[in-house]
C-alpha cells in the first residue's frame, strides 16, 4: 500500500483570505506559486506492517510539523509518497513503512521516518521507526521498537509470561500499549491536524494480534491503526491515514501499514493545478489519490470570448506605428462552433498587397496564407472538426531565416505540424501584413466570413519567433497540453487579450495598451468556457440529418419543419449528478412540442425523437408526457411549456433518476436534492454506450422550433445561479449536489 503523508500549508501573500489545500496520496512534484514565500507543513510517513503469528502491532509513520518554511516562487519541490510496510508472517519480518520526503532547491529536506514493523511471534522485538512497532508475544520479555526523536512514540513490550500478550505499535500521540496479563497491547493513538479544513487524526499504531491464551486482541489506535487479529489476519492500517497494521493472530499474517495522503494548503485564491479540488469552509482543497504533480496555476484562465457569426461579431485594431513584419508569433486557444464552413480567425486585411490571414476552411483544414509580392501558404493535411475540444494554435514567423521551412512554423497543441496538403514558403526577409500600421488587424472575420466559436488567451508577440513552451506545457498527470502564462516581452504591437473585463472585451492586458475595438459583442459573450475548464456545448457532429441549424457557439438550435429529431451535448456522463437548462426561445406555431431530456445514443434518423428508442428519456412540452424506451407515460399533473420558459433537467446517475422543472418548479412535486419523486431511468452502465448525454429537440414535424441550451455559459442573460462548486450561470437555483457539465466538475464529481 502506498503511504507517506506530506502536507504543506502555504501562507500565501496573495490577496484572498481563504485557504487553498492540496493533497497528495502518491509521489509527485509541487511548484511554489508566485506570491507564496513560506509554508506550514505536516509530513507523516507510512505505517509499519503488523507482525504475524500473534505479532505486535505496526508503528505509525513519523509525524513532523512546523511553520514558516521558506520556499521560492516557481521552484519545483519533490514530494515522495512511499508504500506502507508489509505485514509479517510466521517466517517473515514485518516491513517498515517508507519514508516521507519533501525536497527541492533551497529547501532543507524534510524526512519523516516510516513506522516500524511489529515483532513476529514468538519473542521478537518490535522494529524501530517513526513510531516503533510493538513486540511479538511470547514467554520471554522483549521490548517494542524505539521511535525517531520528535516524530512519534515507542511500541509496547510483550508481557513475557504464560498469557503471551504482544505489544501495540506506537502512535504519533501515545506509546503503544504493553501486553498485559489479560489481553494484548492496543496501538498508540495518533495526533490530530486541521490542515485539511477539518480535524483529522493521523498516524495511529496497530493493535497486537491475539495468542490463544490471551483474552482479546489489541485495538488499533485512533488515526488509522489497524486492529489485531483475534483468530485471523491483522487489519491493515486505514487508507490515507498512515497508521500501523494490526498484528496477526496465532498462525496468521499481520496487516499492512496504512497508505498515505498529501494535502497542500495556503492562504489566498487557487494557484495550483492538480488533484481533486474541493472547497470547505472557505478552503480550497486539492486531494491526490494517485501519482501526480502539483503545478502552479500560473495561467488562471477565467474567461473566453464567444464569437457569434449570426451577430457579425469581431474585434479589430489598426496599429499606430509599424512593428516587425518579418518576425512575430501569434498564439491563441480556440474552440469551434460551426463546422465545415470557411471562417477566418485572424486576419490583417486592408489592401490585397499585404493581406495575411489564418482561417479554417470548409474542408476543416487550417490554412495560413498571404498575398503580395510573394505568396505564402500552409494548408494542413489534418482536419480540425472536434467541437468539444479546445485547440492551442500557434504560428511562429521569422522570414530572416536562411532555410525557408524555418520561416513559417505552425503548431497545434504544442506539436509542430509537418504534414501539409499544400505549402509555399515566403522569400527571405518577406514583410507580412501583420504589424503593418496601415493594415486593419481583425479577430473573427475577413470580409463577410465570420468565425463562430470561442477564443481564449490571444497573444501577438512582435519581434520574436517563439516556441510553444512560451505559452503552454504538458500536464504531468494527464499528458494533455495546457496553457501557462507568458512571461516574456511583447514588442511594439504585441498584445494579450484575456477577455476579463465584460465591459471592455477588447482590453489589452500586455501593458502596451494595444486595445481592440469591439463589434457586435456584449457581456453575454464573455464566458467561463476555457481550456482549463471545458464546458459542454451542442455536438455539431451529430447533426447528421441536417434537421437543425446551430449558432451562438453551438448553444442555439433551430429545427426545420419537415422533420423531427434531436441533438446531444458534447460531454457524456456515467455517474454523478448533473444539471442543465434550456430556453424555449421561439416556435412558428403554438404546439409547444419542444422535448428535453437525455439519451445514451445519437439520433438515428430525421424522424427519431427522444424516447423513441431504449435508454432515452424526454419531456414533451405540450403536456406532462414523458417519452422513454419507445413508449410514454404521464408524470405529475398537466403542465406545458411555452415560448420564453426555462426548462431545467437534473440527472442523478447515482440513484438513476431524472427530474424536469419549468421556471424553477419541478414536475410531480419532485425534489432532486432529496431524491424525491424522480422519474426512474436505467443505470448508465446498462445502456448501449455506458454514458448518457443531455438531449434536446422537438417532436412535432411540421413547424420550426428554436431553443438555447445553457450548460452553464448561456447565450442569453441568466440570473447568476451557480452550482455547489461555484461554476455556471443559471436562471434558477441548481439543486443541491448537482453540477454544471464541465471538465472541472467531471474531475471531481464524475
Amino acid at each position: 500500500m502506498s503511504g507517506i503523508m506530506a502536507m504543506l500549508l502555504g501562507r500565501a501573500l496573495a490577496a484572498g483570505g481563504y485557504t487553498v489545500v492540496q493533497t497528495f496520496t502518491a509521489s509527485g512534484t509541487w511548484t511554489a506559486p508566485t506570491g507564496v514565500t513560506s509554508v506550514d507543513y505536516l509530513v507523516i510517513a507510512a505505517g509499519g506492517g503488523g507482525g504475524g503469528n500473534r505479532g505486535g502491532g505496526g508503528g505509525a509513520g513519523g509525524f513532523r510539523t512546523g511553520t514558516a518554511l521558506s520556499v521560492t516562487a516557481g521552484t519545483d519541490y519533490t514530494i515522495t509518497v512511499g508504500g506502507g510496510g508489509s505485514g509479517g508472517s510466521g517466517g517473515a519480518v514485518a516491513g517498515n513503512g517508507s519514508n516521507s520526503v519533501v525536497s527541492g532547491t533551497g529547501l532543507t529536506t524534510l524526512t519523516a521516518v516510516g513506522g516500524g514493523g511489529g515483532g513476529v511471534g514468538p519473542d521478537t522485538a518490535g522494529i524501530s521507526g517513526g513510531s516503533g512497532g510493538g513486540a511479538g508475544s511470547g514467554g520471554v520479555s522483549v521490548a517494542g521498537g524505539t521511535a525517531t526523536s520528535g516524530q512519534g512514540n515507542a511500541g509496547g513490550a510483550n508481557n513475557g509470561n504464560s498469557t503471551y500478550a504482544g505489544g501495540g505499535g506506537g502512535g504519533a500521540g501515545a506509546v503503544g500499549g504493553a501486553g498485559g496479563n489479560v489481553g494484548n497491547g492496543n496501538g498508540g493513538n495518533g495526533s490530530a491536524s486541521s490542515i485539511s479544513g477539518t480535524s483529522v487524526t493521523y498516524a495511529g499504531g496497530g493493535g497486537a494480534g491475539k495468542h490463544v491464551n490471551a483474552s482479546a486482541a489489541g485495538t488499533g489506535g485512533t488515526g488509522g491503526g489497524g486492529n489485531g487479529g483475534s483468530s485471523s489476519v491483522g487489519v491493515s492500517g486505514t487508507t490515507n491515514l498512515g497508521g500501523g497494521g494490526g498484528g496477526g493472530s496465532s498462525g496468521n499474517v499481520g496487516g499492512a501499514g496504512g497508505s498515505g495522503i498529501v494535502i497542500i494548503s495556503y492562504a489566498g485564491s487557487q494557484v495550483f493545478n492538480g488533484g481533486l479540488v474541493t472547497t470547505s469552509g472557505g478552503n480550497t482543497i486539492h486531494t491526490f489519490t494517485s501519482t501526480g504533480a502539483l503545478t502552479p496555476l500560473t495561467n488562471n484562465l477565467n474567461n473566453s470570448l464567444r464569437f457569434r457569426s449570426s451577430a457579425s461579431a469581431y474585434l479589430n485594431r489598426t496599429p499606430t506605428v509599424a512593428g516587425n513584419r518579418q518576425t512575430w508569433t501569434i498564439s491563441f486557444w480556440w474552440k469551434r462552433g460551426t463546422i465545415s464552413s470557411e471562417q477566418y480567425i485572424v486576419s490583417a486585411d486592408t489592401s490585397s498587397a499585404n493581406e495575411t490571414w489564418l482561417r479554417i476552411n470548409a474542408a476543416d483544414t487550417l490554412q495560413f496564407q498571404t498575398f503580395g509580392g510573394t505568396n505564402a501558404n500552409l494548408t494542413t493535411s489534418a482536419v480540425f472538426r472536434d467541437p468539444s475540444a479546445w485547440y492551442h494554435i500557434m504560428l511562429a514567423v521569422d522570414t530572416t531565416q536562411a532555410t525557408n521551412t524555418n520561416r513559417l512554423k505552425l503548431y497545434v497543441n504544442g506539436e509542430q505540424v509537418t504534414a501539409f496538403a499544400s505549402t509555399s514558403y515566403p522569400t527571405q526577409n518577406f514583410d507580412f501584413g501583420i504589424n503593418l500600421n496601415t493594415q486593419i488587424h481583425y479577430l473573427g472575420v475577413e470580409g463577410s466570413n465570420y468565425f463562430n466559436g470561442y477564443m481564449s488567451e490571444v497573444y501577438l508577440i512582435d519581434g520574436q519567433q517563439l516556441t510553444p513552451s512560451s505559452f503552454g506545457e504538458t500536464d504531468f498527470d494527464t499528458g494533455i497540453w495546457k496553457p501557462k502564462a507568458y512571461t516574456g516581452t511583447y514588442g511594439t504591437n504585441g498584445f494579450y487579450l484575456k477577455f476579463a473585463n465584460s465591459a471592455s472585451l477588447g482590453t489589452d492586458s500586455s501593458g502596451n495598451g494595444n486595445n481592440f475595438t469591439v463589434n457586435n459583442l456584449t457581456s453575454v459573450d464573455q464566458t467561463t468556457d476555457t481550456p482549463t475548464n471545458n464546458f459542454a456545448t451542442i455536438n455539431a457532429l451529430e447533426n447528421s440529418y441536417s434537421s437543425f441549424t446551430l449558432t451562438e457557439g453551438n448553444l442555439k438550435w433551430v429545427s426545420t419543419g419537415a422533420s423531427y429529431s434531436f441533438l446531444r451535448s458534447t460531454i457524456g456522463v456515467s455517474q454523478g449528478k448533473w444539471y442543465y437548462e434550456a430556453k424555449c426561445t421561439a416556435q412558428t406555431n403554438t404546439q409547444n412540442k419542444w422535448i428535453f431530456g437525455i439519451s445514451d445514443s445519437p439520433s438515428t434518423s430525421s424522424t427519431n425523437y427522444i424516447g423513441a428508442n431504449s435508454y432515452q428519456y424526454g419531456w414533451r412540452g405540450d403536456s406532462n408526457t414523458i417519452f422513454y424506451n419507445g413508449t410514454n407515460t404521464t408524470y405529475g399533473s398537466a403542465n406545458s411549456m411555452t415560448t420564453g420558459d426555462i426548462i431545467g433537467v437534473a440527472v442523478d446517475l447515482d440513484n438513476n433518476k431524472i427530474y424536469w422543472s419549468k421556471n424553477g418548479t419541478f414536475l410531480n412535486s419532485a425534489n432532486p436534492a432529496t431524491n424525491t419523486n424522480g422519474f426512474s431511468i436505467t443505470g448508465a452502465s446498462s445502456t448501449n454506450t455506458g454514458f448518457y448525454h443531455f438531449a434536446f429537440g422537438e417532436l412535432e414535424g411540421t413547424y420550426d422550433y428554436t431553443s438555447e441550451i445553457n450548460f452553464g455559459n448561456p447565450n442569453y442573460s441568466a440570473n447568476g445561479y451557480t452550482d455547489g462548486a461555484g461554476f455556471g450561470n443559471f436562471s434558477y437555483s441548481v439543486p443541491s449536489g448537482y453540477y454544471a457539465l464541465c471538465t472541472k466538475n467531471l474531475a471531481n464529481f464524475g
